[in-house]
């Protein structure tokens, strides 16, 4: 669950005369309306809804703790290599479960090759959680994962520093070796895995974090109207996001991008309808438009970690609704700026060509 605060602006601040004149020359040329906005973002994440019998007692809380499971465990040669595993959560993430399994072995990495790595998820046998919620996947259960990997490491040292009859302060851990400092003796993590009476060696733990975080961003949009038809084109869109430090950019820069796809979806496509019998109009794809690839236009992502999150380890924010809470409004703005040059001061989404269309119709007659 996320609570998002949104503030709109034209891009040139106060009124056509500020803005970018050489856009609207050149749409003007091509016998189009153009707009420009931008929108500020801002989002509190990783929070989940909690209340009690008394409705009115109802709060909003930061769920404190995330559950991890990190084993080591030695395999016979002939077999699968050695493995870490990390059980982060019970995390149920069917849309990207994949990248954000990608993120916590980026993390995991730090402490082990990731050849090494293999996380395992939805498993409750192994740990508990709730799945994910308000962008809270990286945040909440990566903290699980650094708490539990640090505490491995932990064991670790003290399991090594018996064997290889040296103090725990004189163990160095690096890429799956604990090293007594100034020596070559050393000794695999897998190897004090195998020593162990279960062939694995594993620690429970859990990550905490203090509240939860605040992303924000930028977003700013240039669009495009034909006024003969009412198709609205949207042609640049820019974003400056502050996520934290985000442990994958690569990941991050497609969530926004999704998200910004999204908006667009929401702002001039998208929206049911039913007769007035009450009977579903849009009850297919057929009749429920979607933004297609062709609609989506270059998208410039930014990334700002100068403001890492101060309430968890990782420093990392939520990302996930980054576009699609920043680009409706910016986009919705945006065509209501260069439908203003037409007369069109109001409308509601989805701003369909149709619906553009007539707008722009009747401010025509309007003003006749």
């Amino acid at each position: 669950m996320n609570t998002n605060v949104i503030f709109c602006e034209p891009a040139g601040s106060r009124g056509p005369e500020h803005q970018t004149p050489r856009m609207r020359i050149h749409a003007a040329r091509r016998g189009t309306a153009a707009g420009l906005w931008f929108a500020l973002a801002l989002m509190a994440n990783g929070i989940v809804f909690s209340a009690t019998a008394a409705a009115q007692d109802s709060s909003w809380q930061a769920p404190p703790r995330r559950h991890a499971r990190t084993v080591a465990q030695s395999y016979p040669d002939d077999e699968l290599p050695a493995l870490w595993e990390a059980q982060v959560a019970s995390l149920k993430i069917p849309k990207t479960g994949m990248a954000v399994t990608t993120d916590l072995v980026h993390k995991l990495g730090d402490i082990h090759p990731i050849d090494k790595i293999d996380v395992v998820q939805g498993d409750t046998d192994k740990a508990l959680g709730f799945g994910s919620v308000g962008s809270r996947s990286l945040f909440v259960g990566g903290t699980a994962v650094a708490v539990s990997s640090a505490d491995m490491i932990s064991k670790a040292r003290e399991k090594a520093a018996n064997l290889l009859e040296a103090s725990v302060g004189d163990i160095e851990y690096r890429d799956g070796w604990l090293t007594v400092v100034g020596t070559d003796r050393r000794i695999n993590l897998f190897e004090i895995a195998k020593k162990e009476g279960t062939g694995q060696l594993s620690v429970d733990s859990e990550g905490e974090v203090d509240g939860p975080s605040w992303p924000n961003g930028t977003h700013i949009c240039e669009v495009e109207i034909d006024p003969d038809t009412g198709v609205t084109k949207v042609v640049r869109y820019t974003t400056v996001d502050d996520v934290g430090i985000a442990v994958n950019p690569m990941l991050v820069t497609g969530q926004v991008h999704g998200g910004v796809a999204q908006g667009i979806g929401q702002a001039l496509y998208e929206g049911v309808a039913y007769s007035e019998e009450g009977q579903l109009l849009t009850a297919s794809y057929q009749d429920y438009c979607l933004p297609r690839a062709d609609d989506i236009p270059p998208i410039a992502v930014t990334l700002d970690p100068s403001a890492p999150c101060k309430t968890n380890p990782l420093g990392a924010k939520g990302c996930g609704e980054s576009g699609a809470i920043g680009g409706p409004p910016c986009i919705t703005n945006g065509v209501m700026d260069a439908l203003s040059e037409l007369g069109v001061k109001q409308l509601n989404t989805p701003l369909t060509p149709a619906k553009i269309w007539q707008a722009i119709r009747d401010a025509k007659a309007g003003a006749a």
